[in-house]
Order: structure tokens, then C-alpha cells, then sequence
């Protein structure tokens, strides 16, 4: 493809959906508001960790004027305030109190109270408010400003971070929806959760990492920041012979600031990516004639806009919509697939969510979600020429993945909190809509597949596989949950969370899918600054809408795909065609039912000092009815059991898996402006089965595929430093080794002539084998400069002074309307390039075989530069 036309193209206007219409109508609409301010407080309390506070109470006064204290829930917002001196009162149980006069001026005014713990004196009473906040924060906490400052700057290097701290499995929430991980320009606080038995909660997790995002400013301002990448900052590919000319580059706008003063605000945000990126080529041909490297490229435009809206007292309105449009072309090449494997992707989503909470009577929360996406995907393969496949040495011919998927998702929940003497019980629900209409000619040109080079030199293909006709589909599900949770103390050193989900979805012949669910936090009385905390539960999975979609498009109702074993080549002639031709199909079992998995853990968290903590945490897992597909059709004795089919492919719950995990991490302030963390994980995992679009290498015999699980990694290092040199100067180093992934030696033959080519030799397993282990550290510096216009006081005289300071000193008034900030920074990932391989050849006919045949990214330097008004 022409890639200058590709980026012409892609930077033509993009026309937003008839959905933006509504939500710019719902914008105008919320907007027409009153109430004016002369000035108005916004409050973060925070405890000697640099951790949020929730269920603190403040009072704000001043002589000759009362104003209702408030509890906050992490942040505090005082409005209509008169200027002047007031008088700040803070209290949360288990720490000392805060009292101190602050001054108010016009506008926006901001502060952080930073609380002590309570100091442990003969009160025995005063000992167990301490013991009770401990089980309050035990297993979760936020972030410190210092740790999210550490973060890299882009979202999906982000979210790759999180999971590298806390598994592939964590899950990550954004507003409390599941969202891509915006930049960190736009978040606000991250909070991880260790072990939760929350029955709000339908996924299983190790960790709960919940990520909210600024909400609009007061007064208007925003961000412009770029980044960028090329060929001379990086290294050599671990797998190809030079620097490749890669580059990227990406440029985005935040803007945010009041629609109606202090009712509602708006923050929109606006991102521009371009990558042109290079890729080795490994493949090994008959007369070794490859070319250096091919290109592909990406361009991608995402429009996020946010409006908050103030409601009646207590409540609030937040409404987000979320645009994204991208285009690639030349997809799908590199490694053994040569350029004619080319094809294009167009993808364009669009996302609506609102979200509702707020008090009633002081006393009952209520919060309200409604998510809504819309997404399409096209692909166009580049050429339509058969496939040509020889195992594990290249693969060549056309792509053959046309095929275009409109999808839907719509669903809506509410959760009710109440307190009712010393319980705390929620309950709620949620309601799911999915529907997909996909038309895809997959396959339409046909693949031959050749189990060596020397096969395809003697043009013997061993099995040829074509659907001739376009498939078309269209399918829903519907889903329902409901829960009831009752957290509550039995006494002030042991708190129990005890609640109950209940699933099910239509489609599937199971409705037992009640999940109790039971954890506990224990203070020891004889163990100071210790929690242990454990818990139970059972978690299902749902029967995915793409698993129906493609199970529906693969059925008997629709064209049929043919299978003909030892076809001749390049053509097909009418006589094989007539005697060999053999159609397939794909099914759903009729027993299926939804996988459940039993979670359970033991963790103790430890502050050894003031300054460190260790926490060690325990998991086991053990799933059930798992999904994976077996050809019911299979040979016997080499002769199919139904004679006018190949491969009846049955979508079965019948897998299972089993997970022991042991996670260390150790962490604190090593000194002033330097924080330290260390984290290790040692893990197995058994399973019997590599996920539904994988078969059985004996479909007669399913338990001989019990092995190591895929992503089975035994041990997985990493250590992180952050350290703020001076004000504004903020370096980070980030260290990793991860122990070798697990793969399998197969024949490269159709032994059992089922068809699939994954059979092994006599006496191998299931990823029997192991690759390389992989290590890499990762540096980022950054340097933050502010100019602010503040006030300073000395002596009874006042100035205005012009501070470069990133933030003055408790005498001095900043003026947040006259601030500019200027961010640069440098991100460097495997500083020291290592060789880390990930995917190896196990094929025994591949003249690649045990050989790795890709690699993660050699060394990369990005640079950036963010500039903030």
C-alpha cells in the first residue's frame, strides 16, 4: 500500500457520529444553572503516607459565620465562601487532630492536610481507633504523588507498568468503568487493591487497580505536550541486523475550565499519534532471498471529553464521551510472514458513559453507571492470492482475513450503601446488552500447508482448507448480576466482608451461578503495625460475545469450509475436488455452562518502621468448566466417525486449571525525595487446555494436554526507585527479570489425521520446554518548571513576586489563575538493549526449530515536552 496516500488520508477530517450530537445537546442542557461564588476551598486530606483519607471530618469556620461541617470522601469541596481568615478543623479516626487558620481569596483556593497517626498513650480505646484504621487501609492504597510523577507519560505504557507490578491477570479500572488507561496528565489518583471479595465485583483479580481522573477546574487552563521517537534513539533490533527507521510521534491538547461557575465544567482532551514503524524479517525460503525490513504505519485520532455537573445538594453528574479513529496498513508482516501477507485495519469507536452519586438524607448513597460503545472494524487484505504456509519456516501468499464486525455494548448498574448500627451493607446490580454483525470472507482464497520446506520445494502440501462463500452473522447476549455485601467490625481488631453474587446469561443451560464470597482483616493484638487479611469466594466468567460471533459464523447453517488432505499444488484439480473435499463446522455444546473459579488468599502486611512496609500475599486458584473446543469428529482407528464431515468443532465447558501464587514486595522512603519498592512473585500454574480457539493434540485423550499453563512464569522480579533530586527534578529506574515462558515440541505432521498440526513426539508434553529468561531496566527523567504569581508576606507588607518554585511555602498565596508550567522529560526502556526473546520454534521440521523467532523491543528513547496554562 502507498503509504504517503495512507497518511494523506488519514489526516482528512474526521466526521464525529450522530452520538456527539447528543452528547453536545446533553452539554447544553445541564448548563443552564445559577449561583455565582466569590471564592470556594477545595480539600485533600491525606495521612503520613502520602495516602488518601476517606471518612474524615472537617469543619471550616469563621466568626459570625456557621458553616455545616462536611465527611469527605477523599476530597472536600467548599463553595460561596466569603475571603478572609477561617479556622480549619480535621479529624478521622486514628490520627491526630488538625487545626489551623487558613486564608481565603477570590477564586479557586487549594490545599493538602497532611495527618499523624495517633499517638499511643494509656487510652486503650485510643489504641483500638489506631488497630481499626489499619484494617481500613490494609492491602489497598493510593498512590503518592511521587509514585504517579514516576509513571512514563503515555497511557499504554501505563497500564504496561501496572501490570508488570502486579500481574497479567490485575484488574484496572478508569471512573470505575473499564476503560484504556488514560496519560498521566489526566490522572488524578490510583489506588490498587489487594484481594478483594467484594460481591460488587464480577472479575477476578489478584489486584484491583482503580485509576480516577482530574476533574475540571474552576478556572480555565490546560496542556499541550508532545512526543517523540526515532531511528538514532534507538538500538539495534535484538533480531535483525541494524537500526531500523522507525518513528513516532504524538501530539496532544487538554483544555478544562468552568461552563456555568461553580455548577459546571468541562475538560476535553485530544490526541494525535503517527507510527511508521520497521520490521526484521526472519523467514527462512528455499533460496534465502528476503528483504531487509518492511513498513507499516498507524495513525490514530482519540477525542475524550468529560462534563461535571453539580446537582442538587450532595450529588453529582459526570458525563463522558470518548472518540477514537485509526487506520494501518501494512499489518501483519515481519518475523515469518512476508510482505504479500500485508493487509489494512480501519477501526473507529465510539464511548458514552454518565455516572450518578450522591447522599439522601445524609445517610443513603446511591451511584448510578450507563455505559454505551459503538465500534467498527474493517480489514482488507493487500492481496488475494491463496496462503502458503510452511510451518514454522515463512508464510507467504495473501492474507485472507477479509472481513467487516459492527459491535455494541450497552449496560447500566446501580449500588445502594447504607449503614445500618455497626454494618455497612451495599447491594445492587447491573444489566447487559451485546449484540455483533459481522460479513467476513475469511479464508475465501484458501491456505495450503506444508510440513517443511522440503515439502513445499516438491510441491506436496499436506492439507488445503477454503471457505468459498462470504459468512454472515448476527448475535446477542443479555447478562444480569446482582449482589448484596455486609462489610461490618466484630470488634475493633477483626473486620468481616461477607457477601453474595448472583450471574447468569442467556444462551447457556446454566442458572447455579450464585457466588458467595467471604474475606476478613485481622489486627493482632501482640503484633504492632500488622494485618493479616484472607479471604474465600467464588468468581464466574461469561461466554464472550466474540465466542459466539465466531462460533455462529463457522456454523453448519452457514457455507461450508472444505478440507482436502494431500491436495495437489498450486491448483486444485476437479477430481480432488469431487473425491477428497470434506466440509467442517463449529457448534456450542449443549451442556455449556459458565467457568466458575475458586479464589482463595492469606496475606500479612507489616510497617516495619515509620518508613517501610512488607507485605506478603498467598493465592490459590483452582477453575472449572473452563472453555476449549474439541473436534467431536475426530479420527478413530484413521476413519471418521461421521463420514461426509471433517471436523465437527465443539465449543465444551470441560477445562480446568489450577494456580499457587506468593507475592513479596517490600518498599518505603529510603531518605528525603527518594522512595524505593521491591517485588517478587513466585507462581505455578497447571492447566489442560490453551483456550477456546486451540485444540487438543489427541481429542480421544484430553488429559494427556495437562502441562504448564502458557503463561505459567515461575518468577518474576522488579524493583523501582524514584527519586526527586531537587524541586521539579524527578528520576526514575525501573528493573525487571522475568524467569522463561513454557512452549511445546510438535512433529510438524498431521500424525493422527485429525486435520490439526499439533501433534507431538512419543514422551513430550505440553510445553514441556522453556525459553530464555529476560531482564531489562528502564530509566525516566524529568524536570518541571512553574512560574506563579503569589503574594508574600513579611513584616505587615505584601509584594507580588513571580516564583519559578514548583510550590511555595505556607506564607505565600498562590494565585492558580496566573500559573504557566513547563514539563520536559526522557523516557528510556532497556537502557542496556538486552536480548529478550519471547516466542520460540518447537516444530521439528522447521529449520528454525528451538529458535526464537521474536524479541521485545530492543533499546528505546522517547523524549517529550508538555506545556501547562
Amino acid at each position: 500500500m502507498d503509504v504517503s496516500k495512507l497518511e494523506m488520508n488519514s489526516m482528512r477530517f474526521i466526521r464525529l457520529p450522530a452520538i456527539t450530537l447528543f452528547v453536545l445537546q446533553l452539554v447544553s442542557s445541564i448548563v443552564h444553572s445559577q449561583s455565582l461564588q466569590d471564592a470556594n476551598l477545595t480539600l485533600t486530606v491525606v495521612n503520613y503516607r502520602d495516602e488518601l483519607l476517606a471518612n474524615v471530618s472537617v469543619k471550616l469556620s469563621k466568626k459570625n459565620l456557621k458553616i455545616e461541617p462536611v465527611i469527605s470522601s477523599t476530597q472536600t469541596s467548599f463553595r460561596n465562601l466569603e475571603t478572609g481568615e477561617f479556622l480549619l478543623e480535621v479529624e478521622a479516626v486514628g490520627y491526630e487532630p488538625f487545626s489551623k487558620k487558613i486564608r481565603i481569596i477570590d477564586g479557586k483556593n487549594t490545599l493538602t492536610v497532611q495527618l499523624d497517626l495517633l499517638k499511643i498513650i494509656e487510652n486503650v480505646e485510643v489504641k483500638r481507633d489506631k488497630e481499626s484504621s489499619l484494617i481500613d487501609n490494609a492491602f489497598s492504597g493510593f498512590f503518592t504523588r511521587e509514585q504517579i510523577d514516576a509513571l512514563p507519560e503515555n497511557g499504554k505504557d501505563i497500564e504496561r507498568e501496572l501490570r508488570r507490578r502486579y500481574g497479567p491477570d490485575v484488574i484496572i479500572r478508569v471512573d470505575g468503568f473499564s476503560d484504556k488507561v488514560p496519560d498521566k496528565s489526566k490522572i488524578a489518583s490510583i489506588k490498587a487493591t489487594q484481594s478483594s471479595y467484594d460481591a460488587e465485583n464480577h472479575e477476578l483479580g489478584f489486584t484491583y487497580v482503580d485509576i480516577t481522573t482530574k476533574v475540571g477546574q474552576e478556572s480555565f487552563g490546560g496542556s499541550i505536550g508532545f512526543d517523540f521517537n526515532t531511528q538514532s534513539l534507538n538500538a539495534r533490533p535484538t533480531l535483525g541486523r541494524f537500526k531500523l527507521p522507525d518513528t513516532n510521534r504524538a501530539i496532544s491538547f487538554n483544555l478544562f475550565g468552568p461552563i456555568k461557575q461553580n455548577r459546571t465544567a468541562f475538560d476535553l482532551f485530544v490526541t494525535r499519534s503517527d507510527t511508521i514503524k520497521k520490521t526484521s524479517l526472519i523467514a527462512v525460503l528455499q533460496n534465502n532471498e528476503i528483504p531487509e525490513y518492511v513498513s507499516s504505519i498507524t495513525s490514530g485520532t482519540s477525542i475524550d471529553s468529560d462534563v461535571y455537573h453539580n446537582l442538587a445538594e450532595n450529588h453529582n453528574l459526570k458525563v463522558r464521551f470518548t472518540f477514537y479513529n485509526a487506520r494501518a496498513a501494512n499489518l501483519g508482516i515481519g518475523g515469518l510472514d512476508l510482505p504479500e501477507r500485508a493487509f489494512s485495519n480501519t477501526l473507529v469507536n465510539q464511548r458514552l458513559t454518565i455516572s450518578e452519586s450522591g447522599y439522601f438524607q445524609n445517610k443513603y448513597f446511591n451511584e448510578v453507571r450507563f455505559f454505551y460503545q459503538d465500534n467498527q472494524t474493517e480489514i482488507n487484505p493487500s492481496s488475494d492470492l491463496p496462503t502458503i504456509q510452511v510451518i514454522d519456516a515463512f508464510n507467504s501468499g495473501g492474507a485472507n482475513n477479509k472481513s467487516f464486525r459492527k459491535g455494541r455494548t450497552f449496560w447500566v448498574s446501580d449500588n445502594f450503601l447504607f449503614g445500618y448500627k455497626s454494618h455497612a451493607i451495599k447491594l445492587g446490580g447491573v444489566f447487559e446488552v451485546q449484540s455483533a454483525n459481522e460479513v467476513s470472507s475469511v479464508n475465501q482464497n484458501g491456505t495450503f500447508i506444508f510440513s517443511s520446506i522440503r515439502d513445499f520445494e516438491n510441491n506436496q502440501p499436506s492439507l488445503f482448507r477454503q471457505t468459498p462463500s462470504p459468512r454472515s452473522s448476527s448475535v446477542s447476549t443479555r447478562r444480569i448480576g446482582v449482589f448484596v455485601q455486609d462489610d461490618f467490625k466484630v470488634n475493633p481488631n477483626l473486620g468481616l466482608s461477607l457477601g453474595f453474587r448472583y450471574e447468569t446469561q442467556n444462551g447457556l443451560s446454566d442458572f447455579s451461578n450464585l457466588s458467595p464470597r467471604l474475606g476478613f482483616t485481622w489486627v493482632p493484638k501482640l503484633l504492632k503495625e500488622t494485618v493479616v487479611r484472607g479471604g474465600v469466594g467464588v468468581f464466574y466468567q461469561w461466554l464472550e460475545l466474540p465466542i459466539i460471533s465466531y462460533v455462529s459464523n463457522r456454523s453448519v447453517l452457514q457455507p461450508n469450509e472444505i478440507t482436502i488432505i494431500n491436495p495437489t499444488y498450486p491448483l486444485i484439480t476437479s477430481n480432488v475436488i469431487l473425491n477428497r473435499a470434506l466440509p467442517s463446522y463449529w457448534l456450542l455444546g449443549n451442556n455449556l455452562q459458565n467457568p466458575s473459579i475458586f479464589h482463595t488468599s492469606l496475606g500479612f502486611n507489616s510497617s516495619l518502621t515509620k518508613n517501610a512496609d512488607l507485605r506478603i500475599n498467598y493465592v490459590f486458584q483452582r477453575g472449572a468448566k473452563l472453555f476449549r473446543t474439541v473436534d467431536t469428529n475426530s479420527p478413530v482407528d484413521g476413519i471418521r466417525p461421521i463420514a461426509d464431515f471433517s471436523g465437527i468443532y465443539q465449543v465444551e465447558s470441560t477445562g480446568s486449571y489450577a494456580r499457587n501464587s506468593l507475592d513479596i514486595s517490600f518498599g518505603g522512603v529510603l531518605k528525603r525525595g527518594v522512595t524505593y519498592s521491591v517485588n517478587y512473585t513466585l507462581q505455578k500454574k497447571i492447566s489442560d487446555s490453551e483456550g477456546i480457539y486451540s485444540f487438543p493434540s489427541n481429542n480421544r485423550d484430553l488429559d494427556a494436554d495437562e502441562g504448564p499453563s502458557n503463561d505459567d512464569q515461575r518468577h518474576r522480579l522488579s524493583g523501582n526507585i524514584n527519586w526527586k533530586i531537587r524541586r521539579g527534578v524527578l528520576l526514575t529506574a525501573i528493573y525487571k527479570i522475568d524467569s522463561p515462558l513454557p512452549y511445546t515440541i510438535t512433529t510438524g505432521f498431521d500424525d493422527n489425521g485429525d486435520t490439526i498440526f499439533n501433534d507431538r513426539p512419543n514422551g513430550a508434553l505440553r510445553n514441556g520446554e522453556r525459553g530464555a529468561w529476560r531482564r531489562q531496566l528502564d530509566l525516566g527523567l524529568s524536570y518541571t518548571f512553574s512560574f506563579y504569581k503569589f503574594e508574600k508576606t513579611r513584616k505587615g507588607k505584601t509584594k507580588i513576586i513571580y516564583s519559578g518554585s514548583e510550590i511555595a511555602r505556607d506564607n505565600e498565596t498562590i494565585d492558580r489563575n496566573k500559573r504557566f508550567q513547563t514539563k520536559f522529560y526522557v523516557s528510556a526502556f532497556n537502557i542496556f538493549n538486552s536480548s529478550n526473546y519471547i516466542n520460540y520454534v518447537g516444530v521439528q521440521t522447521s529449520p528454525l526449530f528451538r529458535q526464537p523467532i521474536t524479541a521485545a523491543p530492543s533499546r528505546r528513547v522517547e523524549v517529550g515536552v508538555r506545556l501547562g496554562f
